[in-house]
This record gives structure tokens, C-alpha cells and sequence, in this order.
């Protein structure tokens, strides 16, 4: 009789064993806030959006209840990239063909797809922005040719020359951010030369060159947003 007992009370205690692991530990679940890789890596109620445990509303929760709003913000279209240091963003790809100034501003303002921001046409200081490794023509530069600083043709000097073609971080040496591609040649910017108003100023990233054209010239177009 005291055999057979111990023998029920054995196998009730392996059952109870069995019915706890088979059963999730809930203090190793993720709360809302913290990463994830799928929604049952989070408590329940929550789900897995971005590898982050949000409540059904989006909210991230902390343990007070009090909530801080997951980032939605939509990152660049396809084929643009943002600059971390500027915050503009810019076509990876730059036009095709060369066009005359005009055509530029036309060809930003047409460019798919067509929303807020709008794409267009970057001014002098928005594209030397994209300089890099050429210090004098970096946008903290000495070269003093500047969307709300100076525009007339003497505000180049022997500084906005550039330096040597070809010896820049990028593709094929060019003086652009590496994640960017193109004929590292001359690119319009929207910027009129203040007093020579059929010129237009414009940057060659094979040598960071800041310079002036004029309107009819031909050169690539990197459009900005």
C-alpha cells in the first residue's frame, strides 16, 4: 500500500514537472522597447515591428506605462541616399546626359517620384555639402563662393581650384561620399552668378573644382531633396 503511494505520488510530480517546462517563461520575454526578432520573442500582447516590442498601437511601453512612439519616418526613395552629415538627400545616380542649365532645373523638377519634399536643383552650398577630402572646397572651406555668403564672379579664388583629379574617397577617385556613383565631371547648381546673371555656378568632383559656366553650357545633374 505505501509502494504503490509513492508510486501515484511519483508520477503526479513528473506530470507537474512536464505541464512547467512545456509552458513559456514569460520573464524571458522581451517588454515593449526592447529588440526582438519575431513577435514570440515579446510578452504578450505585444508584436515585433522593427525589431522592437510595440503594443498593437505602435506605442513602445516602457514598464510605467509611459510611451515613446516607434520612428515611422519613411527613409529615402529608391535610389537616393540620405548624408548623415548634411541630412539632404540625393540621387545615387545622376542624370544620364548632360543638360544645359535650364534643362537642370526641369529635369529636378520632373524627377520621379513626384511629392513633399520636392526634388530640385541644389544650390552651390547644398552640392559643395557633398565635397569630400578636398578641404578648401569642403563647405566649411576656405573658398568663399557660398549660397548666402558670396556670389559674384571675384568670390573665386586660387582656393576653389580644388586638388589633384582622381585623388578623392569615392568611386573612381571622385571627391563625393563613396556611396555615391556617376561621371565624377562638372554638376550644375541652381546658384546664378550674382553679377554675370548668364553664368551659373557648378562643381567638377574630379578635382572638387568650385567654378562658373555659362546657362547653355552641358553638365550632369545630381537633384537634392
Amino acid at each position: 500500500m505505501h509502494r504503490h503511494y509513492s508510486h501515484a505520488l511519483l508520477l503526479l510530480l513528473l506530470s507537474v514537472a512536464a505541464s512547467a517546462c512545456t509552458q513559456v517563461d514569460s520573464t524571458r520575454l522581451r517588454t515593449a522597447g526592447q529588440s526582438c526578432a519575431r513577435t514570440d520573442d515579446c510578452q504578450p500582447g505585444l508584436q515585433c515591428i522593427g525589431k522592437v516590442c510595440v503594443s498593437a498601437d505602435g506605442d513602445a511601453l516602457g514598464a510605467d506605462g509611459e510611451g515613446t512612439d516607434v520612428d515611422t519616418t519613411p527613409g529615402p526613395p529608391a535610389g537616393a541616399w540620405t548624408d548623415p552629415i548634411s541630412g539632404l538627400t540625393w540621387q545615387v545616380e545622376p542624370s544620364k546626359q548632360t543638360l544645359s542649365w535650364a534643362e537642370a532645373v526641369e529635369y529636378c523638377r520632373n524627377l520621379e517620384p513626384v511629392g513633399t519634399p520636392q526634388w530640385r536643383l541644389p544650390n552651390i552650398s547644398e552640392l559643395r555639402t557633398l565635397i569630400r577630402g578636398c578641404p578648401a572646397t569642403e563647405i566649411a572651406g576656405s573658398c568663399k563662393v557660398l549660397e548666402d555668403g558670396c556670389l559674384a564672379h571675384e568670390c573665386r579664388d586660387s582656393t576653389c581650384t580644388g586638388c589633384l583629379a582622381g585623388l578623392g574617397p569615392g568611386v573612381d577617385g571622385a571627391y563625393w561620399p563613396d556611396e555615391l556613383r556617376g561621371d565624377t565631371w562638372s554638376y550644375w547648381s541652381s546658384s546664378p552668378v550674382q553679377d554675370i546673371k548668364s553664368h551659373a555656378w557648378r562643381v567638377a568632383f574630379a578635382r572638387a573644382t568650385v567654378y562658373f559656366e555659362p546657362l547653355d553650357y552641358q553638365k550632369y545633374v545630381r537633384c537634392v531633396r
